[in-house]
């Protein structure tokens, strides 16, 4: 059974894998009450280790981040914004190898390309009134922070990790013209003094 266990164990290893999870993002920003929204992500991953329990762990894939707020005290009106973006994280970890597992904590900037999004305004009990997808024109495509946490590996295969981010730039960019669509003056109001979101990931990732 030792020798079997030895044999399982492999931190030692470098390898790809996939990995997979949930995105629970927000953003506290003026003048609104943004609640949480769960989303996705995936990708894969090169885990790299050091020595002495280090380890650096690129990641690549595509993440959803979301929020949705109540546009007044009655909420009688819904503001959506969710943003898919393509995402590069380079991986820090530290954690002792304790046979048939490792505790780790890490610490992980990243940037990312937002690839397509969708944003909306509703209103209460009735139509969904002014909805734009794919739209630019004050929405910054470029997101960039870091995140911090920490994980667990079994036999050098698994790892299950949670991690709070945070975004360092922000989601509006002002342009020399804008038009007054309900789309735009929420996006403005809501993220012009350099909000962007924030949250927790919550993820598997599996390695060969």
């Amino acid at each position: 059974m030792v020798f079997l266990c030895l044999g399982l164990v492999s931190f030692a290893q470098e390898g790809f894998g996939i990995m997979g999870g949930v995105i629970s993002s927000n953003s506290q920003l003026k003048d609104f009450d943004f609640d949480n929204v769960t989303q996705f992500r995936a990708g894969v991953a090169y885990k790299y280790p050091i020595a002495m329990g280090f380890a650096i762990q690129p990641e690549f894939g595509y993440s959803v981040k979301a929020a949705t707020a109540a546009v007044d005290a009655a909420e009688l009106a819904n503001f959506r914004v969710k943003m898919g973006y393509l995402e590069a994280a380079v991986q820090f970890q530290w954690g002792p190898d304790l046979l048939l597992l490792r505790p780790y904590v890490l610490v992980e900037p990243f940037l990312g390309y937002a690839l397509n999004n969708s944003i909306s305004f509703t209103v209460k009990d009735g139509p969904q009134w002014d909805t734009k997808d794919n739209y630019w024109n004050s929405v910054d495509r470029l997101e960039y922070g870091y995140a911090v946490g920490g994980g667990l590996e079994l036999f050098g295969k698994v790892q299950l990790s949670a991690k709070h981010f945070v975004n360092s730039g922000s989601l509006y960019k002002e342009q020399q013209k804008l038009s007054d669509i309900p789309v735009e003056t929420f996006v403005r109001k809501a993220f012009d003094n350099g909000n962007h979101f924030c949250g927790w990931t919550i993820s598997l990732a599996f390695f060969f």
